[in-house]
């Protein structure tokens, strides 16, 4: 098989959650979206019909006109899950969900991948890519009224999603990836140590534009914020700022792990 095809359809890169989200935070509404070939996807969302947006963290993204409703387009990380965004928990401390229900201009699509808690299928890069088209439809919004946001692994999916529609009015890249040739290799093999003739064949193979990061980053003319942790154990701090140099930013974030420790949604309001 080519080195190609055994990667992007490889669900070795995946960290699979299988546990299901049984209670959930006010607003937090269950859909189905159908793939292009008959899989079903868990996708939690967050809906509100007015509002008026105020927050700081969304002032940057300037094509976005005041008092219209947006919709966050999210992609998770590895071994994590999108319901994890809107648990209920027992403790005070918010999830993403109750900062979006803070904020009544925005709406939030977060899908599970194939295979984790509830959704069909296998995962894979090939399926991860293909799956993009129906989230985007399933909206029934202009590109204009998006703004996508990838953590970790979710970060190729997000530029991905630009890659397709850069009209999306921004993108919000948390502990992303920069080179995901690299990754994806050791994923595939389970190893750090892999040689790198391995992982310039994969990357000579994939001859379209997928996975062309600092291409499809500088060609982006909308906003773009860039979260990194300082102290990131498994993608550095390297990474954001080879991203945020591809990138033509017009705002840049970047938050210590003291700093990350009082964040409140007071932050953002």
């Amino acid at each position: 098989m080519e080195i190609k095809n055994q990667i992007l359809d490889s669900q070795k890169p995946f960290f699979i959650r299988t546990e299901q989200t049984t209670k959930t935070i006010e607003n937090a509404h269950l859909n189905k979206i159908l793939t292009k070939d008959g899989e079903l996807l868990n996708c939690w969302s967050l809906s509100h019909q007015s509002g008026t947006w105020t927050t700081k963290l969304f002032q940057y993204f300037q094509n976005i006109e005041t008092n219209q409703q947006i919709f966050i387009v999210y992609f998770h990380g590895n071994g994590e899950r999108a319901g994890s965004l809107v648990s209920k928990t027992d403790t005070e401390i918010p999830v993403f969900g109750d900062l979006i229900n803070s904020m009544k201009w925005i709406n939030l699509l977060a899908c599970e991948y194939r295979g984790y808690s509830g959704s069909t299928g296998t995962p894979s890069l090939n399926n991860l890519f293909s799956d993009i088209e129906p989230i985007f439809q399933s909206l029934s919004v202009p590109e204009e009224n998006i703004v996508v946001m990838g953590r970790s692994l979710g970060s190729i999916a997000a530029i991905e999603f630009i890659r397709r529609y850069p009209n999306v009015s921004g993108v919000i890249i948390e502990s992303g990836i920069a080179d995901p040739f690299d990754w994806i290799v050791k994923a595939e093999y389970q190893r750090k140590d892999v040689d790198t003739e391995i992982i310039e064949k994969f990357k000579n193979s994939v001859n379209e534009n997928i996975l062309q990061h600092q291409k499809t980053l500088s060609e982006f003319k909308n906003s773009v914020l860039i979260l990194h942790t300082q102290d990131d154990e498994i993608f550095s701090a390297e990474s954001a700022k080879q991203l945020y140099l591809w990138s033509q930013l017009k705002y840049k974030s970047s938050i210590t792990e003291k700093e990350k420790e009082t964040l409140t949604t007071k932050e953002f309001e």
